[in-house]
């Protein structure tokens, strides 16, 4: 019973909000917040990216099995969650490793990528009933069922024993540029998850040729009696073709013949890329040409500085088109930064590019003549080669020359195949 100098006893007194302490007065009842619910990671770039959850595994997701909970191989941060189990002193148990790689590491839209899984048991005993899984992100599908899920049942995987997967995935013809990562799993009935990541960084080609109306003007500064006595030249060879029934001036394909030929008389040399020092710039030993390779979006000062490596056209490291524009007659042999013997080269030729400290070896595949306008030689490609523009005939801006190499491991077949 509440007495005198009691706020309350036991029961008696007590308000809503209260308790009665052990003195016989009124306490506050604190009631503490509700746990804050975890805040999910915000994808990168801010909001409206993906959803952890959603069954799509995207970005920085490596996987989504369409909840948030913990547990069951896929974390509720949509991050893989693996143990592996060890053996103990009495105790055997099998021990799953999987490896996962690619025989591409930059795609482009319509690429088909091969995979390869590879799952090994390390441990003491056998894993039963072990199965291979891969979900793709968003903008890849398996080309044998148009899926972006897929499982693989191994069977049994006895001590040391391995057992490989291979499958191909196609890059969706819409897919955005970007870095696109996911993971391949593995499981037993005797053994929990494990997985293996792989990256692959997808680029968007550049259409060179829409961004120009017409191809660069490589001509030069000639004088009068320069272009007469070419002229001249030309008039020469033309009369000599008359009287001996041959041409002089051999015709396009007539040189790549020849050139064909000829690539079979010397085993063609393997790629070469070594370091090397000095600014990047293109190496023709045949027709002596050493030239600077310069960068630069202003056409005339790019050009009167050395070769120029055209904007929004690959380099040497890159899957494309590499398109380098350089004078024709602005400077005349023996100076060697200049394209004045340029129509000397034939099919099968090689050539250098030094780029950022590699030397790469470069093997002619293709010449040929184009007006100013056909600048879908500057179009991307899906394999790695380099196109040399100048200006044709010397001591004229009516033409220009276009002279395509390849790396020569990838030029080989190219030639062979020709021939």
């Amino acid at each position: 019973i509440n007495q005198i100098d009691e706020q309350c006893d036991l029961n008696d007194g007590v308000t809503a909000g209260h308790t009665c302490d052990n003195t016989c007065h009124l306490v506050t009842v604190v009631t503490p917040n509700p746990p804050t619910p975890p805040t999910p990671p915000t994808p990168p770039g801010g909001g409206g990216g993906p959803i952890c959850g959603d069954s799509h595994t995207e970005s920085y997701e490596q996987c989504d099995d369409g909840n948030t909970v913990d547990g069951d191989g896929c974390s509720s941060v949509c991050k893989w969650e693996t143990t592996t189990p060890t053996s103990t002193t009495g105790t055997i148990a099998p021990i799953l490793l999987i490896t996962k790689i690619s025989d591409l590491d930059t795609a482009i839209p319509g690429d088909i990528i091969t995979y390869t899984v590879t799952v090994n048991n390390t441990g003491d005993d056998t894993a039963t009933n072990v199965e291979v899984g891969d979900v793709l992100p968003d903008g890849f599908i398996f080309t044998d069922n148009s899926t972006t899920s897929h499982t693989w049942s191994l069977g049994d995987l006895a001590t040391d024993e391995s057992k490989t997967v291979t499958y191909t995935v196609k890059v969706a013809d819409d897919i955005e540029a970007g870095t696109y990562k996911n993971g391949a799993v593995a499981k037993a009935d005797n053994h929990p998850l494990v997985y293996a990541n792989k990256e692959i960084q997808v680029v968007i080609p550049q259409i060179a040729g829409s961004e120009y109306q017409e191809l660069p003007d490589t001509g030069g500064q000639a004088t009068w009696f320069e272009k007469f006595l070419y002229q001249l030249t030309k008039l020469g060879n033309d009369i000599k073709s008359l009287v001996l029934g041959s041409s002089a001036d051999q015709t396009f394909a007539q040189k790549k013949t020849e050139s064909l030929e000829n690539s079979n008389q010397q085993p063609a040399p393997t790629r070469v890329v070594e370091k090397v020092d000095g600014p990047n710039r293109l190496v023709i030993d045949k027709i002596d040409v050493e030239i600077p390779i310069v960068e630069g979006k202003n056409e005339k000062q790019s050009l009167l500085a050395g070769a120029w490596h055209m904007p929004n056209t690959a380099d040497p490291n890159e899957i494309g088109n590499m398109v380098i524009a350089g004078h024709r007659y602005y400077k005349k042999p023996p100076a060697k930064d200049t394209f004045f013997n340029l129509d000397k080269l034939n099919i099968g030729d090689n050539f250098k590019i030094v780029w950022n400290g590699d030397l790469v070896d470069y093997k002619i595949t293709e010449i040929k003549t184009v007006s100013p306008t056909q600048t879908e030689v500057l179009d991307e490609s899906n394999e790695k080669k380099v196109t040399l523009i100048t200006c044709t005939p010397l001591y004229s801006s009516q033409k220009r020359l276009i002279v395509i190499g390849q790396p020569t491991d990838q030029a080989d077949s190219l030639v062979a195949t020709i021939n």
